[in-house]
């Protein structure tokens, strides 16, 4: 495939992997084209910020249509734990454990990211995974 020489027609709207993949180029080369070098991921997290935390990165990068890495960055800078892997009792207790002590902390009501998660390490907890 003949490389697009003119990057003004090209939809923006896109992420970069799709960008990439419909022109037969590497999404570093889209990435480095990209007007004003805008980052869509935050974007195209929002409506999925609920569930980060909760469901796998990966998980939530393929719903968001972003990279694995995008969702780790954005968990990781939110101060939002990994999900746990199935089994993993003793670090979802513990985990659980700091998200009420920095609730209680807080003074606060959780939020609706921390009751989702909670709701998940009971759900975990009830079926059997102490």
């Amino acid at each position: 495939m003949r490389p697009l020489t003119d990057w003004s027609m090209v939809d923006w709207s896109y992420s970069d992997r799709e960008i990439a993949t419909d022109l037969g180029c590497t999404v570093t080369t889209v990435r480095r084209r990209r007007p004003g070098g805008t980052n869509l991921s935050p974007k195209r997290l929002a409506p999925f910020a609920h569930l980060i935390g909760v469901e796998s990165d990966v998980h939530v990068a393929t719903m968001a249509g972003v990279s694995r890495q995008a969702v780790q960055w954005w968990r990781r800078n939110r101060g939002i734990p990994s999900p746990m892997p199935q089994g993993a009792s003793r670090v979802t207790l513990k985990r659980a454990f700091k998200m009420l002590t920095a609730i209680v902390l807080r003074g606060g009501a959780p939020t609706e990211h921390e009751r989702a998660v909670l709701a998940h390490f009971c759900a975990a907890h009830d079926a059997g995974g102490t």
